[in-house]
């Protein structure tokens, strides 16, 4: 026989009357902690999130999805903060369609407008929380992953062109795929695609940058497997006319999590 050592986590919902949503009467529920620290360039009424524990990391603005969410994801063990952009009136957690006490390990200061959370160990899944600011519901959700290291590399695809297509030129190459960063914290985490062109057929020929891509795009089947907040993963550029040759058209990833070019992906097409 072996025995195994370590621990779980099972959430069970009793049918009982655990209708814990908080009024806040406008004090902290919770110890007084340093919140999100307003900035010029922070917009009133707008929310934002900061992960880990240094206060002085940059915050990051949590706009809604297409069905009126916000998604943030937090590694297991992490630290959260969310500033809701006014005094919280009430906040709760959504549990298979009713209201619940927020997740433990959490705290809410009601009159700044500030939510933590720091998740206990074992804490994976998606966690569906409301809270309502000047009579308005914000709803974010909050998934626990496991903590990973911190690797450099974006998930990125080129779907268009198929590699080794031929066109008839002088003629535009549509570049269509999708790209994001596993680890970020909430969105695609990739702030903006360069396209460059290397031109394979003739010798010692410079590389031409082409433009930047338009991203944004939503791309359900990237969503349904990374998750939600991915969903906006797609990306496309129309290249400038490309003369007859042979072309890599490489196009490169900017990471906001880590504030570089972080990948890139090519594809060779032939212009004839």
């Amino acid at each position: 026989k072996s025995a195994g050592i370590g621990s779980r986590v099972f959430r069970i919902v009793v049918g009982s009357a655990d209708l814990a949503s908080i009024e806040i009467p406008g004090a902290a529920r919770g110890q007084a902690e340093i919140g999100v620290r307003p900035s010029a360039q922070m917009v009133a009424g707008a929310v934002y999130a900061r992960e880990g524990l240094d206060d002085a990391t940059p915050v990051t603005l949590l706009t809604p999805e297409s069905d009126g969410r916000r998604y943030v994801r937090l590694p297991e063990l992490g630290r959260l903060v969310l500033n809701l952009g006014g005094p919280v009136e009430r906040a709760y957690e959504m549990v298979m369609g009713v209201e619940r006490s927020l997740p433990i390990g959490s705290t809410l200061d009601g009159a700044a407008g500030d939510f933590y959370w720091a998740p206990p160990a074992g804490f994976l899944s998606d966690f569906d929380l409301e809270f309502v600011v000047n009579g308005e519901r914000i709803a974010v959700t909050v998934t626990v992953v496991p903590a990973t290291a911190d690797v450099a590399g974006l998930a990125m695809t080129i779907d268009l062109p198929t590699e080794n297509a031929t066109v008839d030129g002088p003629a535009s190459v549509r570049l269509a795929g999708w790209a994001l960063d596993p680890l970020a914290m909430t969105g695609t985490g990739i702030d903006t695609m360069h396209v460059w062109a290397f031109r394979r057929d003739v010798a010692e020929t410079a590389p031409q940058f082409l433009g930047v891509a338009t991203l944004g795009g939503v791309r359900s089947d990237v969503a349904a497997f990374y998750g939600r907040q991915f969903e906006a993963a797609g990306f496309e550029f129309g290249t400038p006319a490309l003369s007859a040759g042979v072309y890599d058209l490489v196009i490169y990833g900017w990471s906001h999590r880590t504030g570089r070019w972080e990948d890139a992906r090519s594809v060779r097409v032939t212009v004839r």
